[in-house]
């Protein structure tokens, strides 16, 4: 028997990891399956707040930032950093004394961390790992799990390019802390932990799950031992049907959050595998907004944090098509016919610009609900 995680009060997921489904609460609220897929493995953080991996084709439902958990769907990623955890191996250089004592307890709640002992304060660096191919022009970003007493520098640099440091603030908690930085040659990437005279005090610190990736900002978690490691990115696409989802009129909303910086549109539609024929919940993370569509009109661009929790109900009808966010209308286009909506998808009616982000609740309504409605929902 499969084990089911709720959250929220919508969005369903089975820890088989074949499926997602709504669950019914009220006679317009239709199941409706999803095909999910994934070909990796990937981590997720657990209810008791612990990294763990998930097996290929698996939703992970992650609980990082609600004690409700979200599904986490995310772009493809690759760890450059080939040794994530032993920091004991020779791709971690060790400088000034310092050395490395396998045994504290990590953030996966097993003792596969680090302690690190010997800080000199010479201004020598601790760690370092180097990645050999660093492409012009490519912005990368190093994440690294760290716990201890006062202050220490972590660094990314190399022989010919500006360096990007930052002094880090340690506690007796694990924390990721994070650095992103665009290289203009392509000479070798290295990232360290450093404790130096230049504003560092920690007299040693704990250190756990290294990552280097191509891109602006920090994903989840890829463990690696003595090789690259890459998470496929997920796909959750094609519920529904025509006896299910209603042409005429409906409501699609979402609950959740896209990812940090993430580039370009990201969309949730209801649609007949085309674009032609379809609705669009029209996220623009890169300009941190959104807009709707009908396959004909694009609706105007209303501002709201994207990187943070929203509400937002697409409802239409004979009348209009109109986006309420958080309690208030805020965008409303033309009347459009359509026929034979069948699909509800992370993604739009040609599965392409995928949703990327954190889904806390999903519903999709086969009538039209009222304005106070709309607003009790979203607010």
């Amino acid at each position: 028997m499969s084990e089911t995680l709720k959250f929220g009060n919508g969005l369903w997921a089975t820890k088989e990891g074949s499926t997602l489904a709504y669950n019914s609460e009220n006679g317009n609220f239709k199941p409706l399956p999803f095909n999910f897929t994934r070909d990796t493995i990937a981590t997720r953080v657990n209810k008791e707040g612990l990294i763990e991996v998930v097996s290929n084709n698996e939703p992970r439902i992650d609980f990082k930032d609600d004690s409700n958990g979200a599904l986490l769907l995310e772009p493809s990623r690759s760890n450059l950093v080939t040794y994530s955890e032993d920091f004991s191996n020779a791709a971690w250089i060790k400088n000034g004394g310092v050395s490395v004592s396998l045994g504290v307890i990590s953030p996966k709640g097993d003792a596969s961390a680090y302690n690190v002992t010997g800080l000199t304060g010479s201004g020598s660096n601790d760690l370092i790992n180097s990645y050999s191919t660093n492409p012009a022009n490519n912005t990368y970003t190093y994440s690294v799990y760290l716990k201890g007493s006062g202050t220490l520098r972590i660094q990314m640099s190399n022989s010919i390019d500006s360096s990007e440091q930052v002094i880090v603030t340690l506690s007796s908690e694990w924390q990721r802390f994070e650095l992103t930085h665009t290289f203009n040659s392509t000479a070798a990437t290295s990232v360290s932990a450093i404790h130096d005279d230049s504003g560092a005090t920690a007299t040693e610190y704990d250190i756990w799950g290294a990552q280097l990736e191509q891109g602006s900002y920090a994903t989840s978690y890829i463990p690696t031992s003595g090789s690259i490691g890459t998470r496929d990115a997920e796909s959750c696409d094609n519920a529904g049907n025509e006896q299910v989802i209603n042409s005429t009129e409906g409501v699609l909303y979402f609950e959740g959050s896209g990812l940090s910086s993430s580039v370009g549109n990201k969309i949730i539609s209801l649609n007949d595998g085309t674009n032609t024929n379809s609705f669009w919940l029209y996220i623009i993370s890169s300009s941190n907004g959104i807009r709707i569509f009908d396959g004909v009109t694009i609706g105007s661009f209303f501002s709201v944090n994207v990187y943070e929790n929203n509400k937002f109900a697409l409802v239409y009808n004979s009348t209009n098509t109109r986006l309420f966010i958080n309690g208030s209308l805020a965008i409303t286009i033309p009347f459009k016919s359509m026929s034979n909506l069948n699909k509800l998808s992370f993604s739009d009616g040609n599965e392409g610009q995928k949703f990327e982000g954190n889904v806390k609740e999903i519903k999709y309504f086969d009538k039209a609900l009222t304005d106070q409605e709309l607003i009790a929902l979203t607010s």
